[in-house]
Order: C-alpha cells, then structure tokens, then sequence
C-alpha cells in the first residue's frame, strides 16, 4: 500500500516499539491474558498459552508492538461507510492484497486494523494453490465483508430500509459479480515493477525459493 500511495485503505501502521518485560506483563494482564504475580516470572509467559504465542526459543527476545494511527470512533463501522468498506476492499485486491480475516472486529472507524492472516503478491501460497481453492479464497473476502456488515447492522437493529447497501458485494460473494466473479483477482497485481532488476527477482522467486530442494552434497 505505502509503495502505490494507497495508505488511506486501512488504518495506517507507523512502525513498532519493543515492550519491556513490566510492559509486556502490564498489557497482558490488561488485557485478560495471564496474571503476572510480582516480581515477573519468566517461565509464565513461556508456554504459548498466553496472548503472545511465546515459546522457550523466545525468551528474551521483546514483544514487538505496532504503532498504529488513533482511532476515536469506536464503532467498527456505520451504515453510511458500508460504500467506501466496500470500494477499499477491491482496491486492496488490485493491489495484490487478500485480507483473508474480514469481521466485525477488524474494523474501526470503517477502516481495517489487522492484516496479520492476508497473502499480498508476491506470496507462496498464490503460487502453488489450485485454482478452484483460489476462487473459495477470493469469495471468502467479499462473503466475510457482508457477513460482518449483516451481522452488526442486526445487532445494532439498523432500519435496512434507510441503509444503502454495495450490490457490487452481494454480487461478489454471491459469485456472480464482475471481474471473474469474485471481483479484482489479487494475482494479477504486477509487482515486477517496483523491482531494479524484473527477470532477476523472479527467476529468484520461482527457482530459489519453489525449486526442488537441494541435496545435502549439493
């Protein structure tokens, strides 16, 4: 997104701090996660059965945390974004991006907070996934998108009436929407050209990181 200066299609990502281990512990704890006892105990948070997925080969080794933009609206999202959601959504897959973890509670403001499951091109798994399995995991971003819009709009007892809903999504996670069903395909987001050297990089790609794995006398 930063490369095609598309920033404004999810919340905006600033960088990331390295907690302390009284940091670690204090969100943690203030999250719901495990309760840390002082003085911290090191081996509590070591068996991947907290918020942090965090094993033995971890110990150490700081919690990255991600700075993101503030967002004061804490409603995932409202009924006169369900447009904009929608046109965000296929200008991420032009880009190459597919969320893949659409709901509820990854929006804010109407804005997406978390890209931690998508594949972005280049990505493996675009590479070797079979095409029918491909068009189930195009579907599943548009399908997901109304689910959630559903789902809230219900739960905050919307008037459907008054709210103007994308027919171009219905279509789409119906499969019966335009370009190829689904919407933009991702993989066809050409990201040769941000590189120096195209057929280097690619030739990189398919043989280094694809090709048949080399013999230990290799």
């Amino acid at each position: 997104m930063r490369d095609e200066n598309r920033q404004d299609l999810a919340v905006r990502a600033h960088g990331y701090l390295l907690l302390t281990p009284e940091q670690e512990a204090e969100v943690t704890e203030r999250s719901g996660g495990i309760h840390f006892p002082p003085p911290l105990d090191p081996k509590a948070y070591l068996d991947s059965t907290n918020p942090w997925g965090r094993w033995e080969e971890h110990r150490g080794v700081p919690v990255r945390a991600i700075v993101k933009q503030l967002m004061t609206d804490r409603q995932p999202f409202r009924p006169t974004q369900l447009q904009a959601m929608w046109h965000d959504l296929e200008d991420l897959h032009k880009l190459g991006i597919l969320v893949r973890d659409i709901g509820v509670g990854n929006y804010m403001g109407g804005k997406l907070v978390d890209f931690g499951h998508s594949w972005a091109m280049p990505h493996p798994c675009f590479e070797k996934i079979h095409p029918e399995q491909l068009c189930e995991e195009r579907q599943s971003d548009p399908l997901a998108l109304q689910g959630a819009i559903v789902d809230w709009g219900t739960g905050q007892r919307w008037d459907w009436n008054k709210v103007e809903t994308p027919e171009e999504l219905w279509d789409c996670a119906s499969g019966e929407g335009q370009n190829g069903q689904f919407g933009h395909n991702p993989t066809l987001y050409d990201w040769r050209k941000w590189e120096d050297d195209p057929l280097t990089v690619v030739a990189h790609y398919l043989h280094e990181l694809f090709g048949p794995p080399r013999s230990a006398s290799a």
